[in-house]
């Protein structure tokens, strides 16, 4: 498998993600992660994602109120793995992804949510990769991973390194990708400032060191799947998420780097005129 640049793409600002989708696919993503807010739409969504791959990301308590380690959220969990295993060929699903559970933010203590997180996983229809984040430590998270693995079995098939989670950690995440080589399958990407995880664009105002994160994938010979994950703050940081999007396929995929320059020349002006409606 070669390297596959993606974006998460979601309702954003009043505009829904089917719109986006249209849009990013003129760029020519081949790959994007897409979240439960896909099916308030899911027939215009369908028919988008017929030749491209989909990653599916889980819901998480800071954005959504809950994640599958809450037992409160019962109803909502068994309505959403009903549609997953409904829906994830037609959406070309190929991973989901989850967070270990937040403890800082669950009411039930850590052991209940773990148990309740991996009963859960296990009712879903592909591989899971689960993702590092910044309430966890490298020691606590690799212990996570390995009860994950237990739980789990071949259903783990990997980790999501998210490099902003390690670096507003204070942690290297240079470092975290020779520590974890053998495990990526998933890289989340997005510029920041320490403490801060604003999933910004890169080329903006963040200091996340990307260029020795993408020469680090280079050097282990990284081939699986790599998600922007930003949040434009306006619409004018469209050129700045091409930028990125560009920044990425220029290192791992020189060829489609060049096609898609050109793509951008002739389609930016025209979203530009479209997003001003």
């Amino acid at each position: 498998m070669t390297v596959r640049v993606g974006l998460t793409v979601e309702r954003y600002k009043g505009i829904e993600a089917s719109f986006i989708l249209a849009l990013v696919k003129r760029f020519g993503l081949e790959y994007v992660e897409i979240t439960k807010s896909v099916f308030k739409e899911i027939e215009n969504i369908k028919p988008l994602v017929k030749n491209i791959r989909t990653g599916f990301h889980l819901p998480i308590i800071c954005e959504n109120n809950f994640d599958f380690s809450c037992p409160a959220y019962k109803e909502e969990i068994d309505e959403l793995i009903e549609l997953l295993n409904e829906h994830w060929k037609e959406l070309n699903i190929k991973y989901f992804l989850a967070h270990p559970p937040e403890p800082a933010e669950a009411k039930e203590k850590i052991e209940t949510s773990v148990s309740y997180l991996f009963e859960n996983l296990n009712r879903l229809p592909h591989e899971i990769y689960i993702e590092n984040v910044p309430t966890w430590s490298i020691e606590e998270f690799d212990r996570f991973y390995s009860q994950a693995k237990q739980a789990l079995g071949k259903k783990l098939a990997g980790m999501c390194l998210d490099a902003p989670h390690f670096f507003i950690r204070g942690e290297d995440p240079v470092k975290q990708v020779d520590r974890y080589r053998n495990q990526i399958k998933c890289v989340h990407l997005s510029d920041c400032k320490n403490g801060r995880d604003l999933h910004l664009p890169f080329g903006t105002e963040g200091n996340l060191p990307i260029d020795e994160i993408l020469n680090a994938l280079e050097s282990i010979h990284y081939n699986n799947y790599i998600n922007l994950e930003l949040m434009p703050r306006s619409f004018d940081d469209l050129p700045y998420i091409i930028y990125s999007y560009l920044k990425i396929l220029r290192k791992f995929r020189p060829y489609k780097y060049f096609r898609t320059k050109i793509r951008t020349l002739i389609f930016l002006p025209f979203i530009r005129k479209l997003l001003a409606i």
